[in-house]
């Protein structure tokens, strides 16, 4: 156990300026390294938050901060290194993969020494990492992310979308080079069937400390041109447990809950689930499971079609015979009403021929009564049996006078009597009444 407190050694020898002894910055720092050495001769194990992460020349560079409990106000900041030969030798003890949990806001756990150089300050040389402890401490995170998700409904607000019946244009969220986004590829191409799926990719990491923001960027990208596609799908191919942090955070999460369109993933795990597994509308294993998830989609619906055409068929086959047996009835029906027709006209016939002469004769007599009365309606409205009753029959310039108000005084007017004409001069008029 090492004890803290106690200070061993002395400066070097004091100058004096105006009686006040003073000490050289180099003597006080070198008294403080020796302070730092005989005072922590071994290497001691910290925990602290990675506030920042950087990497130069196969060095790894980091700011070690530690927070008020509940909150973000900092009460202590260090700077650290790991040089590239302590990193090394860490990979061959705990694997190749412990640069992943190098992560800006990772906490981990450190064995570390203290070193104080003239020019460069103080800092924490790293020895060793406990992978253990900052997993142990991911998976806290994991569960506290996943419970928050839990609380806001977001969980299956992404599954309430209907998936469409048959999913052919896709937006698909994966790495250019990932092997799983190849695989998922080809298999939708050499699909059996010969279905035809478009597919659009929106290019990320899909590991590392840039893949959130990369994944949050194209599922943003995606949204606005919604109406190209039917579904998200979002794959990569088999990794460690770390290289799958991406998909446990919570942003990234939270926008695949806020998408429009259906979301799928094949994360490329077979015994690990990432939160984002909870979130999608259909989560699968692999890439290739993914394709075929799709290509069964289209293969059942398309079963249903055949299946509907198939039932149309026999429908319509029974309405056309059920329709030419009808047909066959009216025909036959036909047949029998033509007949029956002709016999009914015949017997009319006969009983006009019959009736003939009697109403030859009735119409000759009721039209010469109707022409004897029109030739004494003729006779009576005569005009010349008027004029000879003395009455004349008054025009002007060949225009038959009805009015008084029609003859302009001083002008003459032919009056036309019984037995001829008279001319006459027009003095004066005089209205009626």
């Amino acid at each position: 156990m090492i004890e803290y407190g106690f200070l061993v050694g002395s400066f070097g020898s004091p100058f004096l300026i105006c009686g006040v002894q003073v000490h050289t910055l180099r003597s006080f720092t070198t008294f403080l390294r020796r302070v730092l050495a005989l005072n922590l001769p071994e290497a001691i194990w910290v925990t602290a938050e990675l506030g920042q992460v950087s990497h130069s020349r196969g060095h790894t560079y980091l700011t070690l901060v530690e927070k008020e409990a509940g909150g973000d106000q900092l009460i202590a900041q260090v700077e650290a290194v790991l040089w590239a030969g302590q990193l090394n030798r860490i990979k061959r003890e705990h694997g190749r993969k412990i640069e992943d949990l190098l992560q800006t806001g990772f906490e981990v756990k450190l064995r570390v020494t203290a070193q104080l150089h003239d020019r460069f300050g103080f800092k924490l040389i790293i020895q060793d990492i406990d992978p253990v402890h900052t997993m142990g401490k991911l998976e806290l995170q994991r569960q506290a992310t996943l419970e928050r998700l839990r609380e806001a409904g977001l969980l299956d607000q992404n599954a309430r979308l209907e998936l469409p019946p048959n999913v052919q244009r896709l937006a698909v969220v994966s790495s250019e080079t990932a092997a799983g986004y190849a695989d998922f590829r080809q298999q939708l191409a050499e699909n059996p069937y010969g279905y035809a799926y478009e597919t659009e990719l929106f290019s990320t990491s899909m590991q590392g400390e840039q893949a959130p923001k990369e994944i949050i960027a194209a599922l943003k990208r995606i949204e606005r041109r919604r109406r190209y596609f039917d579904a998200v799908i979002i794959i990569r191919g088999g990794g460690a447990r770390m290289d799958l942090i991406a998909f446990d955070d919570e942003n990234v999460c939270r926008q695949v809950a806020a998408a429009s369109l259906p979301v799928l993933s094949g994360i490329g795990h077979e015994t690990d689930e990432v939160i984002l597994d909870h979130l999608v509308h259909t989560a699968l294993k692999t890439p290739t499971a993914v394709a075929a998830f799709l290509i069964d989609r289209s293969s059942r619906l398309e079963s249903v079609v055949i299946q509907y055409a198939h039932r149309i068929g026999q429908y319509a086959r029974a309405e056309l015979t059920t329709a030419g047996h009808h047909l066959d009835r009216i025909v036959n029906g036909t047949q029998l009403s033509r007949n029956q027709l002709l016999q009914n006209e015949e017997l009319k016939l006969l009983a006009t021929q019959r009736n003939l002469p009697v109403m030859v004769t009735t119409a000759i007599k009721s039209e010469e009564t109707r022409l004897e009365h029109l030739a004494a309606l003729l006779e009576a409205h005569d005009p010349a049996r008027i004029l000879a009753k003395g009455y004349a029959l008054l025009s002007q310039r060949g225009e038959i006078i009805r009015s008084v108000n029609e003859i302009e005084k001083g002008s003459s007017v032919k009056a036309k009597l019984n037995d001829g004409e008279v001319t006459l001069s027009v003095r004066s008029t005089k209205e009626a009444g």
